[in-house]
């Protein structure tokens, strides 16, 4: 497993996605073509220098492995030094460092874009029981039963993906409305909305 190195890249197209986020792909050289393979959430690593500072920010890539491109999103928030820059300055054949893909981390997106999973690997595969999880709300019922429906999907495409269907903890002043599922990993995710009664 080769160890990640920064080889400076061109922005090749840069996509104003909305009026705060931009999505953006790379020149990669051919024979840098096997260094930036990737597989869904992995990430990228930028560099660049900003007042005379390093500056390294990690972004998820977000196109698939059979796209053709390389392509990540930027958001601005608020404070960030290089979002804002990149949302607002940076341009189509501006170059910056970019890290190839690093084998042994994984950072899965969740349910808004400020929730992560981050992942590393080791020799020996992680166990646990089944019901072992992680947690995340949502704002609505019904962003819960689109999640619900979309794991349903996966399901009947890759018998794989392990679901638990929706249940409700009535407590009373709150009612916990989760599902879980589980795909490939040792845990499982939870999904959760609280309906205050």
């Amino acid at each position: 497993m080769s160890t990640p190195r920064f080889h400076r890249l061109a922005v090749n197209e840069l996509r104003r996605e909305t009026a705060d986020a931009i999505s953006m792909t790379f020149s990669i050289p051919q024979e840098l073509s096997g260094d930036y393979n990737f597989l869904p959430g992995q990430y990228l690593t930028l560099r660049t220098t900003m007042d005379g500072e390093e500056v390294r920010r990690s972004y998820s890539i977000c196109s698939g492995p059979d796209d053709g491109e390389l392509r990540i999103a930027v958001k601005k928030v608020d404070g960030g030094a290089f979002s804002n820059w990149a949302a607002d300055e940076l341009k189509s054949g501006d170059e910056l460092d970019v890290m190839t893909v690093d084998r042994e981390r994984l950072i899965f997106g969740c349910v808004h874009w400020d929730q992560f999973i981050f992942l590393i690997a080791e020799d020996e595969p992680m166990a646990c029981p089944r019901l072992d999880h992680y947690g995340f709300s949502v704002s609505s019922r019904a962003e819960l039963d689109a999640a619900v429906e979309r794991a349903r999907a996966f399901h009947g495409e890759d018998p794989r993906v392990d679901l638990i269907d929706t249940t409700v903890d009535d407590q009373g002043v709150v009612k916990i409305h989760s599902m879980y599922v589980g795909y490939l990993l040792p845990m499982m995710i939870e999904l959760q909305y609280w309906e205050f009664v």
